[in-house]
């Protein structure tokens, strides 16, 4: 199947890309520390950001769970958005709502994850070209 939205199209593949890369990008953000204690400010992206960047999560707590909302909310509207061709303008739109959200107030998957789905959603809405196939 190919065309705007169809299930093999670049469109849907860069959201879930997108997708996967946020939710993951936010569950490196939870972890168990020494004692055993799972908190959203021990992981090993916590850690980095700690380390390397001097910032410590424990006052900004809410920006994992924004992304572990947004992350699934993505995946879950992509695949509602292929099952109904009708309502795919609808759900394309969550997707996008879900990840300009992600990209204001969350955190995880920002570099890659937001503008893979950003991309994707555009594509899907008909807004920019498809690449070309090969072969």
């Amino acid at each position: 199947m190919s065309g705007r939205g169809g299930p093999l199209s670049a469109g849907p593949i860069l959201v879930c890309l997108g997708g996967l890369w946020i939710t993951s990008a936010n569950l490196t953000m939870w972890g168990a520390d020494w004692q055993g204690e799972t908190t959203p400010h021990h992981g090993p992206g916590s850690w980095a950001l700690k380390t390397f960047l001097q910032i410590d999560l424990a006052d900004y707590l809410w920006w994992p769970y924004i992304g572990l909302l947004s992350g699934p909310a993505i995946l879950l509207s992509l695949w509602i958005s292929t099952r109904r061709p009708k309502r795919q303008r609808l759900w394309v739109g969550v997707v996008l709502f879900a990840a300009t959200l992600n990209f204001l107030i969350g955190m995880g998957g920002f570099i890659f994850g937001v503008p893979f789905v950003w991309l994707g959603a555009l594509i899907m809405l008909g807004w920019i070209s498809e690449p070309p196939r090969m072969g």
